[in-house]
């Protein structure tokens, strides 16, 4: 581990001191927002006339550095109108500027375009939605994060009502969910059927099929990253909707210097039923967000955000008299703070840190009564369990020349808790059979297990731009897990190379591993799950990993600038598994 240390303090110290290369004295900053929302944009490029250029990051800010004084500036991002403006350095050698860019729809002749995400440079091996796409995504009931990327190859489902995913021959504990960068376990709603996240919230998503990069880790087969809206800040603003399965609203706008973003969504049927049928509607769920950047200088931008959603089913019944001090309920919270400094030269360091907890407690006394109201069998529940995340990462990201680097280093404790005791009585028959059956399959009535386990990562990428026509990303983590003394090596590359402007192929390798594993395989009568168990692997030589391999190439413009073919073949080798 020391030897590894010094290496990435030796490569983060060469890239900054490469990164002060002294022959681009000139340099334009700034951020850039929606005209019209007055949220950040991210992947906008801005170009001067000597073809020097810079993409804004997820905070709108980009850097770029010149030979000589720039007179012109363009800037172009998809779906806006280009803006060009006139640059004046007077006698400074750095400018500030807030760009702000039009809405522009993308008019075609003759063809209907649904989806544009394979409209701009493609990621090797993965796909994203942008703001807009979801609303146009096929829906049931209402829009869904995750049910998006149900209609891509090698995407399956594990019921058609299902919003959980398999990607490529894997289960699908098998893909991890991030928002903004913090791991979500067990991130559904209604069994299974929901996302917990609000599709209101979300910037963008991408969905890494394989070969996802190495500043993600813990994931066998994918990955599936949402990022959430910066927020506005020039005036509040806000919406509301009453959808089919739930209401929802979300409002942002600027607060004591800095900008927030606030949202809510509840199921009604329980409100619903009660006041026009008299009855209880049994099941609701609800999920609330929040965020609030902060700029606490002109090059150090604070971010806290929280998340925390709850399911709760009741166990009411016209057989049955309930004595509950906990009625049946799940869900997730999570708490992040970030800082992020940008640096000079095209350079920044993050750090952040988060707790994310995944969560589902029983604690009730159900006594079923004949239809003469004497009291007959008696079941009584209790489940105590969760998931629990603490971790740190430091980042140090740069964008050099041709470059695109990320050295960072995370420290990650995860704790796993299972505690429950269910009768073997006619409760189980009220919903689902046998109800431990949730957790893992043949699960016994009775269980407990404890766990926590931490791992020291570290992790270098490099995306370089080789030549006008190839580019290539190596990737390098390291991984030392405490209890099993053991440290692993997981390198990662992938190639790109354009035979012609609209011909592209490309190739992929990556070693992965999973923290835990699961023993669910839907071999039981439970299609659906709130709560699904995992467990660390006992030894070293039962740590689930994959290797993933991947080649393919994409054709674009074939009859319009909107039209494209994508061919890829791929190969995972998937060892110990449980």
């Amino acid at each position: 581990m020391k030897k590894l240390a010094c290496t990435l303090i030796f490569i983060l110290l060469s890239c900054h001191l490469f990164a002060q290369d002294e022959t681009h004295p000139f340099t334009i900053r700034g951020l850039i927002y929606d005209e019209k929302t007055n949220e950040r944009l991210e992947g906008a490029v801005v170009s001067s006339g000597d073809n020097a250029s810079a993409m804004s990051d997820k905070t709108g800010f980009f850097q770029l550095r010149l030979d000589r004084k720039a007179e012109k500036l363009k800037v172009k991002l998809v779906g806006y109108e280009e803006k060009n403006l006139v640059i004046d350095f007077d006698d400074e050698s750095e400018v500030k500027l807030i760009i702000r860019l039009t809405p522009e729809p993308i008019l075609l002749q003759g063809v209907t375009v649904t989806g544009e995400h394979f409209t701009e440079e493609p990621v090797v091996n993965s796909y994203s939605i942008h703001p807009g796409d979801l609303s146009k995504v096929p829906q049931f009931i209402e829009a869904d994060a995750f049910r998006a990327f149900q209609a891509l190859p090698g995407v399956t489902t594990a019921a058609d009502m299902s919003s959980q995913i398999s990607v490529r021959g894997g289960n699908y504990d098998e893909t991890l969910v991030f928002l903004d960068g913090i791991p979500v376990y067990n991130p559904y709603h209604l069994v299974g059927v929901f996302s917990m996240f609000n599709s209101d919230i979300l910037q963008n998503e991408r969905l890494y099929m394989s070969n996802y990069p190495v500043s993600y880790g813990g994931a066998l087969s994918s990955v599936l990253e949402l990022n959430s809206k910066q927020g506005n800040n020039e005036r509040i603003k806000g919406s509301a909707a009453l959808g089919l399965a739930s209401a929802k609203i979300a409002l942002d706008g600027p607060l004591w210097g800095g900008n927030f973003l606030i949202s809510g969504r509840r199921t009604y049927f329980d409100f619903l039923t009660r006041m026009i049928m008299g009855i209880r509607f049994p099941y609701y769920f609800y999920d609330l967000y929040s965020k609030y950047v902060y700029p606490l200088s002109k090059n150090n931008l604070l971010t806290v955000s929280a998340f925390y959603s709850r399911d709760a089913l009741g166990l009411d019944d016209d057989k049955v008299f309930v004595a509950q001090k906990e009625i049946p309920n799940w869900g997730n919270l999570f708490l992040n703070f970030s800082d992020e400094y940008f640096l000079k030269e095209k350079s920044s360091v993050e750090l952040k840190a988060f707790m994310s907890r995944a969560s589902l407690g029983v604690n009730t006394q159900v006594f079923f009564t004949d239809y003469y109201h004497q009291m007959g069998t008696t079941d009584t529940t209790t489940v105590n369990n969760y998931i629990e995340d603490f971790t740190a990462r430091l980042t140090f990201n740069s964008h050099p020349d041709g470059q695109a680097l990320a050295v960072g280093l995370e420290a990650k404790r995860e704790a796993i808790h299972y505690d429950w005791n269910i009768d073997e009585t006619d409760l189980n028959g009220m919903y689902i059979h046998p109800l431990e059956s949730l957790f893992f399959d043949f699960a016994p009535s009775q269980y407990s297990y404890s766990g926590d386990e931490f791992y020291l990562n570290a992790f270098v990428t490099d995306k370089v731009t080789i030549s006008p026509v190839s580019e290539l990303t190596a990737g390098l983590r390291g991984s030392y897990i405490k209890n099993l003394k053991t440290f692993l090596l997981l390198p990662s590359f992938s190639f790109s190379y354009n035979f012609l402007p609209n011909l592209q192929v490309h190739l992929s390798y990556g070693r992965y591993f999973q923290n835990t594993y699961s023993l669910k395989e839907r071999k039981t009568e439970a299609v659906f799950t709130p709560f699904m168990a995992t467990f660390f692997p006992e030894d070293k030589e039962n740590i689930p990993y994959s290797d993933h391999y991947a080649s393919g190439l994409v054709l674009s413009d074939i009859f319009s600038e909107k039209t494209s073919l994508e061919v890829e073949g791929y190969f995972k080798d998937r060892n110990n598994l449980a």
